[in-house]
């Protein structure tokens, strides 16, 4: 087990570990990075979600992966039964398309109803698939995709998706469902919004790929969107980017990319 699952130090749960300013052509967005346990993170409107390109979450009980702990947080249990919310709802999202999908494409689900752990406790509102993993049935197994032009579409992609999500006032989900009734709550009161967003680091972890490797073209794709975005409430609503970083090796060559790429800010508390 120590082989295959090698125990490495992980870092301290900390939301605001570090914070930056990404400057954009019409305006300026923070840039915090978020260190430790996921489940930790309080607020923040939209989680990415690293995804494979056939969009199938990971199982419930696969607790090392991201995938796995969304599906998980964002069931809804009734009578002792799990109500897979988040996957369901993807599966909605992707209904009449063919799989597998294309890099870098996006898919929008709500966080799950409203008794889901992501939605009760971490208070996040959605979940961007995105298609950052290809599935090889020949080899059985799972490639996370590695090179820089491909991770920065995929940062570009979530945040344009983003955008459309705040162009229909935050209802994406299906007509009827628990989860759209509180969207469409969300909407009449007329913050629907979306104003921050939480990436992990793509490419790492199983993906093999170090920090340093991938902050940088993640980076780009931050100030791509900066640079292409228009004056429309929707594009400039977005406030704050998260980059998540569980071990501390990521968390110290994330902090140390963006240290040596950007204006130091001091952390925000909340």
């Amino acid at each position: 087990l120590s082989g295959r699952w090698p125990c490495v130090p992980t870092a301290k749960d900390n939301q605001f570990a570090a914070t930056f300013t990404v400057k954009g052509a019409r305006r300026d967005i923070k840039l915090h990075v978020a260190t430790g346990d996921l489940s930790r993170i309080r607020d923040i409107d939209v989680i990415c979600n690293s995804e494979n390109d056939y969009m199938q979450m990971a199982r419930f009980f696969e607790s090392r992966t991201v995938s796995s702990k969304i599906r998980r947080w964002g069931a809804s249990v009734h009578d002792g039964k799990y109500e897979d919310t988040i996957q369901q709802e993807l599966d909605w999202q992707l209904r009449g398309r063919g799989r597998p999908v294309q890099v870098a494409e996006v898919f929008p689900t709500s966080s799950g109803g409203a008794s889901s752990t992501l939605v009760r406790t971490n208070r996040v509102r959605y979940i961007l698939h995105v298609a950052a993993v290809q599935a090889v049935d020949s080899q059985a197994c799972v490639i996370p995709f590695r090179e820089p032009s491909q991770i920065e579409a995929c940062v570009r992609s979530a945040l344009a998706k983003l955008v459309e999500i705040n162009q229909v006032n935050g209802q994406i989900s299906p007509e009827g469902s628990a989860q759209r009734v509180l969207q469409d709550k969300q909407a009449s009161k007329g913050d629907a919004l979306c104003k921050s967003i939480l990436f992990p680091l793509l490419g790492t972890g199983q993906g093999g790929a170090m920090a340093n490797e991938v902050v940088g073209p993640m980076l780009a794709g931050i100030t791509g969107y900066l640079a292409d975005e228009g004056e429309s409430a929707a594009e400039v609503a977005l406030a704050e980017v998260y980059f998540s970083a569980f071990r501390q090796q990521d968390a110290d060559e994330t902090i140390a990319v963006l240290q040596s790429l950007l204006t130091q800010t001091p952390a925000q508390r909340r």
